[in-house]
Formats: structure tokens, C-alpha cells, sequence
């Protein structure tokens, strides 16, 4: 029973239990059996559920006060979203206790059925409805038993007017001895899958949009289904304009999207937000989060080796836990294009938290689409006008921009015109320079601080600027004055 709860070697605690001949229907002085001990667990109990069912543990044993392991079970089940791990491993544990033959219609000494304990679950969690549908429909399952696989045909169910983006779905479902299925979305959003086995799936579509959108969680029934649809939400493609005063390059910035309607917006209990944290965080994203809001997106516009996501994740509370981070490929100037789910969102600009060492050389002065500054009003997808963000920075005055230059040594005549020097900063975005044909480069603005200088081929920039930082890298330190005469080794593959 003690096995069941175990942190560490969790399902081979109890399979050298069960091994060594142990009885998994011994019962505690409660009337607690092994079963119901793991039906309070939340941390990866399948593996340990099969052990147990393979062992012939009774899985309608009822304790001192009539209480089953269903009912158990239920117990923390509303707690996390449908698409979350947790929940579904909790499905998952219902669904097998269901093939091997839990009853729903036993009741505690309160006279309440395992459908009580799942309606009392639900009341502190009104926002969480799909959770408690999705487990009613696995109680109510006519018949306990193992199902042999089903055909599933649907389509993606696309709104009008809007362009096709998915070209593939995949249902994936936390058991693991089921592998993921997948099947490729023809062009009027059809879908076949000749063999799935029934149960609960999340169901994720590619290729995702910039900000990802919460998968859809589905319950395959045990038999053939015609006529699945899926929605899919209209994505626009956003064009992020970047402007810097005095022609002075990027600065390495990300943009902030809260999404509060729409199908990539979730929600749930509004955060505590530490006081150091209200610092930091703009004002209209912490209106938003306040609001019940929990789907945030953090976009990195270029990836340096010098600036991890930590920099910029270190600016939003560690309870946001929807935030992910993203490196578009961006255009010389640091502008890019994005892909955004329709619904409105509040945007906002972070700049790197700097150490003590470096200048604050940028400020972001503005942040508009169309008309509209989002500073102080929402992005809506899709837009009446083509949708595009213009990020602006200023730069402090007087801003302390150096040279920096040197020479590629080692390339042979006519390997100019494909050799670039990418260079990598912890205050300016990426910087890529062409080299002439005496191999010689400048980067005529660059700021105090630490440099890593690379050298590639034109069209693989990007992997070149976010390969990790390696002991061959030239290391470039810039103080208080120009940098000359530095030369670096042109290695083609």
C-alpha cells in the first residue's frame, strides 16, 4: 500500500512487492486497499495501476465508510486543464478501471455514487466543465471492457472566408503502450484514421501557429465514428515593423502577447503578483492576468548564446505557467513575421534585464497597430485593416556606439560572396555583415559589452547565431572605444 505512494522507483516498488507474493487486496485499518491508495496519487500512477489490475486487485473493493477507488479518483480531478498531463493520466486511470470492471453504481455509507463525488469536484471549479463532461462520459461507458481499435473519420471544421493552415492531426493519448496517431488533413479539411483505440486524446494540429493554441481534448467512443469535426480558428499572419532612432541597429527585445478572448486564451484563478514582479511587468499585461487571463506568449526576436530565455522570462511571474518562447527569423532590421490565432490580445515590448556591467542604451518609445497604440488598447485578430505591429525604440542620448572590425582569413577567391560574419550581443539583436573580397567586415554601431563573432555561409545565418556557445567561439569585449584588427578563420564545410 506504502508502494503505491512512492516517490522514488515508484512501479518497481510495487512490482517487487507483487513478485515477492505480496497480497494486493490486504486491507488497512481504514478498510484501504493498495488500489485506493493510488487512486490520491497525481504523480504518473498508471504504470502502477497495470501492476495492480494484472494482479487481480479488486477494483470495486469499498473501504470502512463505502468508499471506492472511483470515488477516489475523483478527488483533485477538476484541477488542471483538459489537455494537461495530469488530467489526462486521471482519465486514463478511470478509463482502465472502467475496462476492468468498476462499478458506478456503488455507494458510501452517505448513500453518494461516484457521479456525486464528480459533481462535488466540480463546484469549486465552475470554469472547468469540459474536465467533469469528458469524465462523465468515461463513468457512463455502457459496458467494462477492453475495446478493440475503431475507424475515425471527420474533417477540420475551418470558418468561412479563412485560409487553410493545418495539414496534419495527431491524436495523442497518454498511455503508454498506445503510440501516437496521425493522419494528413486533405484540402476540404477531411480526415480519415482506420484504426485508434477508443479513449481520451488530445488532439494537436500542424503546423502550429507562432502562439501555440491549446490542443482539443476528445473522447473516442467504442465504435466507429463518422463524422468527428474539429474547429480550427482563423490564423493571420502579422508583420512586426521595427524602428530605431538615429538608424542605430535592434536592440535584443521580445514582444509580450496575453491573449484574452479567443481560442488561444485560457483561464483560471488570477495570480498573486509578487510586489518586485510590478516593477517589471507592463501595465497592461498585468491588467489582463488580473483578470483571470492565463495564456501568455513570449516571442524573442533572434536567439544570441549571450541571452538566454531566462532574461526576459525573469520579467513575468513563474505562475504564468503558459508562457513559451519563440525566435522568428528576422529581417535585417529586426523586423519579422508572426502567425496569431483570431481573438484580441494585449502586447507589450520587454527589453533584456541587464547586469549592473552594461549600459542602458534603448527605451521603448512606442507600440501601435494601425492607429491604435497598444500601449493602451487590445490587438484584435483578425483586424479590419492588414494587421502589423510597429515596435519603436529610442536610444539614450548620449548613446556610446563603437566600431567594430576585422578581417576573414582563409577563403579562397570567389567565397566572398557567400561568407557572412554573424555577430552576437548581449544588448543588440544579431548582426550579420557581408565581407569584401579582401575578406575584410565592419559592424559600424555596436555598444559596450560581450561579443561572440562567427563566421558562415549566406542562408545559414540563423543556425549560426543560436548554436550554443562553444570553446572555439571568438569572444569579442568591447569597453570604451573601437574594436580593429580581429581576425577570424572562414572554415567551409
Amino acid at each position: 500500500m506504502y508502494a503505491t505512494n512512492a516517490i522514488a522507483n515508484q512501479a518497481e516498488a510495487v512490482k517487487i512487492l507483487l513478485d515477492s507474493g505480496a497480497n494486493p487486496n490486504v486491507r488497512s485499518y481504514m478498510g484501504q486497499t493498495a488500489l485506493m491508495a493510488l487512486g490520491n496519487v497525481f504523480s504518473s500512477p498508471l504504470e502502477r495501476l497495470r501492476l495492480l489490475l494484472a494482479a487481480r486487485v479488486d477494483v470495486n473493493a469499498q473501504d470502512n465508510d463505502g468508499h471506492t477507488t472511483l470515488m477516489f479518483a475523483m478527488y483533485g480531478a477538476l484541477s488542471d486543464e483538459d489537455t494537461s498531463r495530469i488530467f489526462l493520466e486521471r482519465a486514463e486511470f478511470v478509463t482502465l478501471l472502467r475496462d476492468a470492471g468498476a462499478r458506478t453504481d456503488l455507494r458510501d455509507a452517505s448513500g453518494r455514487t461516484v457521479f456525486d463525488y464528480l459533481d462535488i469536484e466540480a463546484g469549486p471549479y465552475p470554469y472547468r466543465k469540459s474536465q467533469g463532461e469528458k469524465l462523465r462520459q468515461i463513468l457512463q461507458s455502457p459496458t467494462p471492457g477492453v475495446y478493440p481499435p475503431v475507424r475515425v473519420s471527420g474533417r477540420v471544421a475551418i470558418p468561412p472566408d479563412a485560409t487553410p493552415w493545418a495539414s496534419t492531426i495527431r491524436f495523442q493519448r497518454v498511455n503508454v503502450g498506445l503510440a501516437e496517431v496521425h493522419a494528413p488533413i486533405g484540402p476540404n479539411g477531411s480526415f480519415e484514421i482506420p484504426m485508434i483505440q477508443p479513449g481520451l486524446y488530445s488532439v494537436i494540429l500542424g503546423p502550429a501557429p507562432l502562439f501555440p493554441l491549446l490542443p482539443t481534448s476528445v473522447l473516442i467512443p467504442n465504435h466507429d465514428v463518422a463524422a468527428l469535426t474539429i474547429p480550427v480558428p482563423a490564423v493571420k499572419e502579422v508583420f512586426v515593423r521595427v524602428a530605431v532612432e538615429g538608424e542605430a541597429p535592434a536592440p535584443n527585445f521580445a514582444l509580450v502577447f496575453a491573449a484574452s478572448s479567443g481560442p488561444a486564451s485560457s483561464f483560471g484563478p488570477a495570480p498573486r503578483i509578487p510586489a518586485d514582479i510590478n516593477v517589471v511587468v507592463p501595465p497592461n499585461i498585468q491588467a489582463v492576468v488580473s483578470a483571470d487571463a492565463a495564456s501568455l506568449q513570449v516571442v524573442r526576436v533572434g536567439s544570441s548564446p549571450l541571452v538566454d530565455d531566462a532574461v526576459f522570462r525573469i520579467a513575468l511571474p513563474p505562475q504564468w505557467h503558459y508562457q513559451m518562447s519563440s525566435s522568428p527569423d528576422a529581417l535585417s532590421d529586426g523586423s519579422f513575421r508572426i502567425t496569431l490565432p483570431e481573438g484580441e490580445y494585449q502586447v507589450a515590448a520587454i527589453l533584456p534585464r541587464l547586469s549592473a556591467r552594461l549600459p542602458q542604451v534603448y527605451t521603448v518609445t512606442s507600440l501601435t497597430s494601425g492607429s491604435n497604440s497598444l500601449l493602451s488598447e487590445s490587438l484584435k485578430i483578425p483586424a479590419p485593416e492588414p494587421a502589423e505591429i510597429r515596435v519603436a525604440f529610442g536610444t539614450t542620448r548620449p548613446a556610446s556606439w563603437m566600431k567594430l572590425s576585422g578581417r576573414v582569413t582563409g577563403f579562397q577567391p570567389g567565397d566572398g560572396q557567400i561568407v557572412r560574419v554573424i555577430l552576437n550581443g548581449e544588448l543588440i539583436g544579431p548582426l550579420v555583415s557581408s565581407v569584401d573580397s579582401d575578406g575584410s567586415f565592419v559592424f559600424p554601431r555596436v555598444t559596450r559589452g560581450r561579443y561572440i563573432l562567427r563566421v558562415g555561409s549566406r542562408g545559414g545565418e540563423r543556425a549560426v547565431s543560436e548554436r550554443r556557445q562553444g570553446p572555439s567561439d571568438t569572444v569579442i569585449n568591447v569597453t570604451n572605444g573601437d574594436v580593429t584588427g580581429i581576425e577570424i578563420a572562414w572554415k567551409p564545410n
